[in-house]
C-alpha cells in the first residue's frame, strides 16, 4: 500500500494542504513567504506576521479562513476576524473571504448586516468584527468567551491596532490545541500587544515579510502579474 492509501486509511476525510486548496480551488497561487505563514498556521496556535503594504496578506488571511472553514467539519469549526476599523474588517478582509468563498464555490453564504458574517442554513460559523463594535470590554470578553468549537480561528489584521481587552478575549477561546490566532501587522507601537508578541521569548512564531521579500526583488519564479512591484 502507497503512502496516499495508507494516509486515506488512517484519515478518510484529510485536510487538503492549503497551498494545494488554493490552486485547485481558487486557481490561485502563493508564494513563499505566503506559504511560510500558511505553514505556520497548520503547525503553531499562535502565529504573528510583521509585514510590509503590497505582500498580499489580506488575500492570504482570506485563502486562510476559507480553508479552514472549508477543510473543518461544517460545526467543527469556527473564524473569527478582527480588525481597528470598519474598512479593514469589510472592506478589505472579508471582501476578499467572500471573493474567496465564491471563487471556490464553498457552503452557505456571506451576508453583510451590522457585521459580515458566514453561515451554511441557521448556523454562522464565522464572522468579522471591529473593536468599536463592543462599547463594554467586558460584555465584550463574555461575548468572544461564548465561542465554542474544537477548531477556532482567529485572525487580528493589523494587529497593532488592536487593544488589550481583546488579545486577552482572544486567549480565552483558543485554549485547546486545534485551535490557531493569526495577527498581522506592523509593529511600531512600542506600546502596543502586537509589538509585544512580536519580541523574541513570545508563544508566538514570528515571520517577517519586507519589501525586500517580495518576488519583484527577490527573482522568485511566480506566475505572471506576482513579479511586478
Amino acid at each position: 500500500m502507497d503512502l496516499l492509501a495508507l494516509a486515506d486509511v488512517l484519515d478518510p476525510n484529510p485536510v487538503m494542504d492549503i497551498v494545494a486548496w488554493t490552486a485547485e480551488k481558487r486557481d490561485g497561487f502563493l508564494w513563499s513567504k505566503q506559504r511560510e505563514v500558511a505553514q505556520s498556521v497548520v503547525e503553531n496556535r499562535y502565529t504573528a506576521v510583521k509585514s510590509a503594504h503590497g505582500t498580499g496578506k489580506s488575500f492570504l488571511a482570506a485563502d486562510i479562513v476559507s480553508w479552514w472553514l472549508d477543510q473543518h467539519p461544517i460545526g467543527d469549526a469556527f473564524a473569527i476576524t478582527t480588525a481597528p476599523t470598519a474598512p479593514q474588517v469589510e472592506a478589505i478582509l472579508w471582501r476578499e473571504i467572500s471573493v474567496a468563498h465564491d471563487e471556490a464555490h464553498l457552503p452557505g453564504r456571506i451576508t453583510w448586516g451590522q457585521v459580515p458574517m458566514w453561515k451554511v442554513g441557521d448556523r454562522m460559523i464565522g464572522y468579522g468584527r471591529k473593536p468599536a463594535d463592543y462599547a463594554d470590554p467586558n460584555k465584550a470578553m463574555q461575548a468572544f468567551q461564548g465561542i465554542h468549537a474544537k477548531f477556532v480561528l482567529v485572525v487580528l489584521d493589523e494587529a497593532c491596532g488592536i487593544p488589550m481587552w481583546l488579545w486577552n478575549a482572544v486567549d480565552s477561546i483558543v485554549t485547546n490545541d486545534d485551535a490557531r490566532v493569526l495577527a498581522i501587522g506592523n509593529p511600531d507601537d512600542p506600546a502596543s500587544e502586537f509589538y509585544n508578541v512580536c519580541r523574541p521569548g513570545s508563544d508566538y512564531n514570528v515571520i517577517t515579510i519586507s519589501a525586500f521579500d517580495l518576488p519583484w526583488a527577490t527573482g522568485e519564479e511566480v506566475p505572471e502579474g506576482l513579479a511586478s512591484p
